[in-house]
């Protein structure tokens, strides 16, 4: 299957039906949004692709939902990203019997952030979980998913460029250097000041501030998990 970097949603829709291990396995897409933040995937139960007890096979199970999270965030991020799968989970709750469906969907919301934390330190492992449920609506599995993004050119924005990458109008007040990551070294997190900004998902934005502007008072200091994860 070519690369679904350079490929339309129609293409990709068409190629994944038409994907071997897919069509062994009974898989099938059925939708992918327009902006590629929703796709919907269903799987039959056919002699050829049941266990011996009558049930769907676990690999199968987990063969529909390995590479959604992942085509959702090539497609939404842009091409100066690197994205990859880097740790996956399976659990099964009860016996899938017949036809079941699966959605994987990230908000708008969701992949900004990713964008921003990716800028502002080089790499982001994103979490996801899929539901694998039945026609019932009764979940057959849960999946896992981890993934690895970074940069392509391995450079942290500044603060100026980061909230503009981040779709914000207007940045003031704090200035930022190419040096970021190195200034995170030692601080806490009342080294961050907020920053009333229209943010895609938490309408704020916390940048990295001049020393005479830290921020004395900890209960103002909400950070971001994206960023309070990663302090010293």
């Amino acid at each position: 299957m070519p690369s679904v970097k350079k490929m339309s949603r129609k293409q990709i829709e068409r190629g994944l039906r038409l994907y071997p291990p897919f069509l062994g396995a009974g898989i099938k897409v059925l939708r992918i949004a327009d902006d590629f933040l929703t796709i919907d995937v269903k799987m039959g139960l056919r002699f050829w692709n049941k266990t011996g007890v009558g049930t769907h096979f676990g690999g199968s199970l987990y063969a529909m939902c390995d590479p959604f999270f992942m085509l959702i965030l090539i497609k939404t991020l842009g091409s100066n990203y690197l994205v990859w799968d880097k740790a996956a989970a399976i659990r099964f709750k009860k016996p899938g019997t017949g036809t079941v469906w699966a959605t994987f969907q990230i908000s708008q919301a969701r992949v900004a952030e990713i964008r921003t934390e990716t800028d502002f330190y080089g790499r982001s492992e994103p979490q996801f979980l899929a539901l694998v449920k039945d026609d019932e609506g009764n979940v057959i599995a849960e999946v896992d998913k981890v993934l690895v993004v970074k940069r392509k050119d391995r450079i942290v924005l500044t603060g100026d460029a980061m909230v503009a990458n981040a779709g914000i109008s207007a940045f003031s007040g704090v200035t930022t250097g190419p040096g970021l990551e190195d200034k995170t070294q030692g601080r806490s997190e009342h080294d961050f000041k907020r920053l009333a900004l229209d943010f895609p998902s938490k309408k704020t934005a916390w940048v990295f501030p001049e020393a005479e502007q830290i921020c004395p008072t900890s209960p103002r200091c909400e950070l971001p998990i994206a960023i309070c994860s990663l302090l010293p």
